[in-house]
């Protein structure tokens, strides 16, 4: 994966702006589905699966509701099932402790169940290492502190969804890790918006997704291509070119085909340079030699045909930056190889070309965090559905009267927040404000103290809920404020 600049990814921003207005009929259709704000994930995966010839609608559901969303029949996800979820919890929002009941392990079992009933592809996302360290310095000594918990779970969640059948994982700590911690969180807009990264993760997150989705349904590159006309010059191959020999020897023995093309007037005499210089890929029965004089992007598209290879699983690699755009825009997979030769492995690697689908599972896993820390409580494993999930939150709420009028403070709010009743006709009194009762008795105002298990979902402090209703019914709600 590679990391781009803010203006860069402006423009990925802009480019998907424009073809959201034209409305083409998409190939895939793409729900997302987070703890948190996912929405600025949008613009960078729509472009990257659009570049690859993937023309996606992608839509968000509801926010921190995965669970939820996958175990009601009557959700918005399951009224109209996509093509793709994207499911993508954090450590912040979701209980992950053993004695909290393993809800990041549950929404994975939800997500799986679910795509499997709607006959979806499932892009699981593993979540970062939460940056808290309550034991400081002693964290990484602690086998009950951030670090050592977390690996556990993530391991665990892995071993729930790695090698199922249509499911793909990736990954938010490897993004997270390449724009680094220090970059890659937002905590003002976290607290305000519930968006917990930077753009740039969000793109590099855009990347894998993106990556996973093009071997799901185009498949891993077949072929790959070197373009001799700018890998050599004069008599020399570029400097950086034989320290690619190892990767390059690796994606052959994982059963990839080479070729070598050239469209120069020189071509064949360049074609042989590279066969000297890297003789144990080039020179060899299997590789295909294309030096007609004919435009390199027209021998790759013949080399396909004649392969019967499809576009995207055809790649080459080029130091041309406008052959490598053209290539690209036709739907090949196009490694350009940068100015810096020391980087030529990242380019190749962040390319996606060594792209291949997950191995199966490994028949026998280590011990996950899931047996290790069952809960003794519990006799028999929790029950996939949304009445389980509603009862292990163990939300607890209790009323009591605040005696008095209400303030012109509390009068206004129920006038401004009518609207957001969760129940029951508004009462008249509060559409015509400031607490003057209409043909109704006066208003009896309550607070409400609310607690759960999961302290990111409640943080633990007591929370004040302001009610409103006739005297004589059951409180109604209209509005509320933290205390």
């Amino acid at each position: 994966m590679r990391t781009l600049p803010q203006e860069n990814l402006m423009a990925l921003r802009k480019r998907w702006a424009r073809y959201v207005d034209q409305r083409e009929p998409p190939d895939l259709t793409v729900g997302l589905l987070a703890s948190y704000t996912i929405d600025p994930l949008i613009p960078y995966l729509g472009i990257r699966l659009r570049d690859m010839g993937l023309l996606a609608e992608l839509a968000v559901g509801p926010f921190d509701q995965i669970a939820q969303q996958c175990l009601d029949d009557r959700s918005q996800l399951s009224q109209a099932p996509p093509d793709v979820v994207v499911a993508a919890p954090r450590f912040e929002e979701l209980a992950a402790r053993p004695d909290e009941g393993g809800d990041l392990l549950f929404t994975a079992k939800a997500a799986l169940a679910a795509c499997a009933r709607w006959r979806s592809c499932l892009v699981f996302v593993l979540p970062a290492v939460p940056e808290a360290r309550p034991h400081g310095a002693g964290d990484a000594g602690c086998v009950a502190g951030t670090m050592a918990v977390a690996a556990s779970v993530r391991e665990a969640l892995r071993a729930v969804v790695a090698g199922k059948p249509n499911t793909c994982v990736a990954d938010a700590e490897e993004a997270v890790r390449a724009v680094g911690t220090r970059r890659a969180y937002r905590p003002a807009l976290n607290r305000f918006a519930r968006i917990p990264y930077n753009d740039e993760v969000f793109d590099l997150l855009a990347q894998q997704v993106a990556r996973l989705l093009r071997i799901r349904y185009l498949g891993a590159c077949r072929v790959f291509a070197l373009d001799a006309d700018s890998l050599t010059t004069g008599d020399e191959v570029l400097s950086g070119l034989p320290a690619l020999r190892e990767p390059l020897a690796g994606l052959r023995q994982g059963g990839m085909r080479l070729a070598v093309l050239g469209g120069s007037r020189d071509a064949v005499s360049r074609c042989q340079l590279l066969g000297d210089r890297l003789p144990e890929l080039v020179w060899d029965p299997d590789v295909r030699w294309v030096a007609d004089g004919r435009p390199v992007s027209e021998q790759l598209a013949c080399l396909g045909t004649e392969l019967d290879v499809a576009a995207g699983q055809l790649g080459l690699l080029t130091a041309d930056p406008e052959l490598a755009e053209r290539v690209g825009e036709e739907g090949f997979c196009a490694v350009l190889l940068g100015p810096e030769p020391g980087a030529w492995q990242s380019d190749m690697q962040a390319s996606g070309m060594p792209d291949t689908a997950a191995s199966a599972p490994i028949a026998q896993r280590p011990p996950t965090w899931a047996s290790v820390h069952a809960d003794p409580g519990r006799s028999q494993p929790p029950t996939l559905s949304l009445q389980e999930f509603v009862a292990g939150l163990r939300v607890a709420i209790t009323f009591r009267e605040i005696p008095g009028d209400l303030s012109a403070a509390d009068a206004e709010l129920v006038a401004r927040a009518h609207d957001f009743a969760l129940g029951g006709p508004t009462p008249g009194w509060a559409t015509t404000g400031l607490g003057r009762s209409v043909g109704c008795a006066a208003p009896t105002a309550y607070a409400t103290s609310r607690s759960s298990r999961c302290p990111a979902r409640c943080s633990g402090a007591e929370l004040r809920t302001r009610f409103w209703a006739r005297s004589s019914r059951a409180p109604t709600a209209t509005g509320a404020t933290p205390c």
